[in-house]
């Protein structure tokens, strides 16, 4: 959604805004060591509006790619069935199938997969169109 807590993707606030007006409840699962620097980059870029839980490492105990960290986020959601989008490719594409959920890579830079998408708006079309 943002590099580095500086400033969001270009089409980040468009991606999360669909979603929300489409039903999804969405979940940022991050590797940060405290739970506030990942609400304080939401806050300051006008995206946590959009975001309805915030799954930490700091709260878990755990980092991604750790299996328990998708599965908890799941739980999170009270959803039985979700897709996993994020850049990079250990930690938010082979975590999340790893335990059996959907994930597309949005590849801004480096490894491009199979399922990966150059965009959050594209990856958005995919959510759309497919019944996760």
């Amino acid at each position: 959604l943002y590099v580095e807590g500086r400033k969001a993707y270009d089409d980040a606030h468009f991606f999360l805004e669909k979603l929300k007006e489409s039903g999804f409840v969405v979940v940022v699962v991050s590797n940060v060591p405290e739970h506030c620097m990942a609400l304080k980059p939401l806050e300051r870029l006008g995206l946590s509006d959009y975001v309805d839980e915030v799954v930490t490492s700091a709260q878990l105990g755990l980092r991604k790619p750790h299996p328990l960290v998708y599965l908890k986020a799941l739980n999170r959601a009270r959803a039985s069935r979700a897709v996993f989008v994020g850049d990079n490719v250990e930690n938010d594409v082979l975590g999340p199938l790893s335990v059996g959920i959907p994930a597309i890579h949005v590849a801004r830079s480096g490894v491009v997969l199979k399922r990966s998408v150059s965009s959050l708006s594209d990856a958005l079309d995919i959510i759309l169109a497919e019944p996760f």
